[in-house]
């Protein structure tokens, strides 16, 4: 069964379609854009079905959003090259509105720098000075002594996140 199953039902007022989607559907029909932006992150199908039938009456053919398609996909996955007495790596996920950046040399240096707008304040997790001490940045200076090229690239993420 597909989504125009459901908008079919719904456009021609029969009210026997009580499935989620169909339910889902009469929602979408009501929301404001700014809504349907959200539910379109997790039911993409759903949203374009309703949204290609108010704009331009055509009925698509679309499958059921499937758990694949609305499930989070990851896009980078780092393993702490630093021996265990240097803590426990911060294991950051995407939050809210927040820039991260991560950097690695060829000495297996790695930083974290993480700018969060509604704070206002940049973080920074370096591996050799343990994970679990997380150092504020000010200005895209760090408290701490580091290396031409790990300064050079924390100015540079630093003028990246405050640009946004």
């Amino acid at each position: 069964m597909s989504l125009k199953n459901d908008l079919v039902n719904i456009v021609e007022g029969k009210n026997d379609a009580t499935n989620f989607a169909a339910q889902l559907m009469r929602i979408v029909f009501k929301a404001d854009s700014a809504n349907k932006a959200k539910l379109r992150q997790v039911y993409p199908n759903l949203v374009d079905t309703v949204d290609t039938f108010q704009t331009s009456g055509k009925q698509l053919d679309l499958p059921y959003d499937s758990e694949e398609q609305t499930k989070p996909q990851i896009v980078l996955t780092v393993l702490n090259a630093h021996i265990p007495g240097c803590g426990k790596p911060p294991g950051l996920e995407t939050a809210g509105r927040c820039y991260t950046a991560y950097f690695e040399n060829e000495e297996l240096e790695q930083l974290v720098f993480r700018y969060d707008y509604e704070l206002k304040r940049g973080t920074l997790w370096h591996g050799d000075y343990n994970w679990e001490h997380p150092l504020e940045v000010c200005n895209g200076c760090a408290p701490i002594t580091l290396g031409e090229e790990e300064d050079k690239w924390l100015q540079l993420v630093w003028r990246v996140a405050k640009c946004q």
